[in-house]
């Protein structure tokens, strides 16, 4: 597992997504498909693209994230994190655990309607 590189971006909620190469140079393709606006590309480019960094994962298949991508989810180091795979995406989601429980309970009493 040494070695292996994987692409860390932020969104535009506060969280993080790991992508391995493959599944980003989709996502990178996906994502040239004509916008409304250019500012709507613009804007989904500095979000999504500009602040995204590759990392590779060290012998136990860890990761160091930079602190700009640590504050964009909240992430502190005291706390825990709530890691989810998400398959039809071919990505990972980290999420603060407090951000994730609030979701969860948004996500919830949405359903519940």
């Amino acid at each position: 597992m040494t070695g292996k590189k994987i692409i860390i971006t932020g969104w535009f909620e506060s969280r993080l997504y790991l992508y391995a190469p493959k599944e980003w140079a989709t996502l990178i393709e996906k994502w040239k498909l004509p916008f409304r606006t250019e500012r709507e590309a613009r804007m989904a480019q500095r979000v999504i693209f500009a602040q995204s960094m590759e990392a590779e994962l060290d012998k136990w298949g860890r990761i160091l994230i930079t602190d700009y991508l640590k504050r964009h989810a909240k992430i502190r180091s005291e706390k825990k994190v709530v890691i989810i795979y998400r398959k039809r995406y071919g990505c990972w989601e980290i999420w603060n655990e407090e951000n994730y429980q609030l979701e969860t309970k948004r996500a919830r009493e949405s359903i519940a309607r």
